[in-house]
């Protein structure tokens, strides 16, 4: 607490790389010391009651699963969140952040008098929200998003003559940041032949997403309780990319897309396998939250992510060992050891949605405190 109204916050986190999605950290390494990063630090101002503002790094911002943000992904930029009481057992709130995802530099290419223009990556997100208490027992949570990933899909490039000394393309921009797996890749750079010996051209080339992003959620929960001390949590979560278009991402790649293919035949559209649409449910049993020694928690839950519902970057890396074209289920247990601490095991059974097979089962054992 910096004053009335202001607050601010810094956390640190262990983590084998500073990708944005994990925490994780891999032990052994010859027993070398560990890397600490600055997970969050960011600065909030309430001017009232109903509207926090808040800037730097900090946490999700929108309320989601992680079939589409991480639970460790943290966000930089600038975020407000809103709530409203409109009767006793009836609330609206709503969600705004405005992202930069990544940066183009001013003197790219760097040995090139001429420069690419500056081609930033941004995502803007808004989400707007009601919670209803029906009574004692009862509550529901929904909430309706939108979120515009500006700039990330991939370009390609004019002819570009890395034979003759280019150190680059003009588009070198356009490739992710970050990926995990399954977003349609196309190659970006339109490279020039050496007139002089094209058959030994050397053609190192990049990757970018062939599909822009333009996400409509839809998050729904419903509490209840089944029993003194047992409660039921149902979740859902709906995500169509309204930006896919197969047409025009071929257009865009001038042929160029590299992966989700369906098995045999030659690399067409026609023979090409992706999908918009993403889905969630999850039913969750015991204590929705684990406070107390000797409560409890079971979870039983199914996904389907096609390949280009959303970027492949963000989202849960341990479900298929992240991304997309993933769908399968997933069930898990808790138990609280004591006041705040709890062991959980959750078992992940994934494999794709199309394309060639790739099946990956996941057990994940964890113990975790909180306060």
């Amino acid at each position: 607490m910096i004053g009335e109204h202001t607050t601010a916050g810094v956390r640190l986190a262990s983590g084998s790389s500073n990708g944005p999605v994990s925490t994780t950290e891999q032990l052994g390494g010859g027993l070398g010391k560990k890397d600490v990063w600055l997970d969050q630090a960011w600065l909030a101002y309430s001017p009232a009651d109903w509207v926090t503002v808040r800037g730097g790094r900090f946490g999700n911002p929108f309320w989601t699963s992680d079939t589409l943000f991480s639970n460790d992904l943290n966000f930089d930029g600038l975020a407000a969140n809103l709530s409203y009481d409109l009767a006793e057992d009836v609330g609206l709130f709503g969600n705004l952040a405005v992202v930069p995802l990544e940066y183009t530099s001013d003197s790219a290419p760097s040995q090139s008098r001429v420069k690419t223009p500056n081609e930033n990556k941004w995502l803007s997100g808004a989400q707007v929200g009601v919670n209803w208490r029906f009574n004692d027992d009862n509550s529901l949570r929904a909430a309706l998003g939108y979120y515009d990933f500006k700039n990330i899909s991939g370009r390609l490039s004019s002819p570009c003559a890395l034979y003759a000394g280019a150190v680059g393309c003009d588009t070198d921009w356009s490739r992710p940041a970050f990926m995990q797996k399954g977003n349609t890749l196309m190659l970006i750079r339109d490279i020039a032949r050496n007139p002089l010996d094209p058959a030994n051209t050397p053609t190192p080339q990049y990757v970018g997403l062939a599909s822009a992003f333009r996400l409509a959620t839809f998050n729904l929960r419903w509490d209840t309780q089944l029993a003194q001390d047992i409660g039921m949590r149902l979740d859902a979560d709906y995500i169509r990319n309204l930006a896919y278009d197969k047409q025009a991402m071929f257009a865009r790649a001038n042929n160029g897309i590299v992966n989700n293919y369906g098995a045999g035949g030659t690399a067409s559209i026609d023979t090409f396998r992706s999908g918009d649409t993403a889905w969630m449910l999850q039913a969750t049993f015991g204590a929705t939250e684990l406070k107390e020694k000797g409560q409890w928690q079971a979870l039983l839950g199914y996904k389907r992510i096609e390949a280009d519902a959303l970027p492949d970057a963000y989202n849960d890396p341990n479900f298929h060992l992240g991304g997309t074209n993933a769908r399968g289920y997933y069930v898990g247990g808790a138990y609280a050891l004591d006041a705040r601490s709890w062991i959980s095991g959750k078992w992940m059974a994934a494999k794709e949605v199309s394309g060639p097979p790739l099946s990956i089962d996941v057990f994940q054992l964890e113990f975790n405190t909180g306060f």
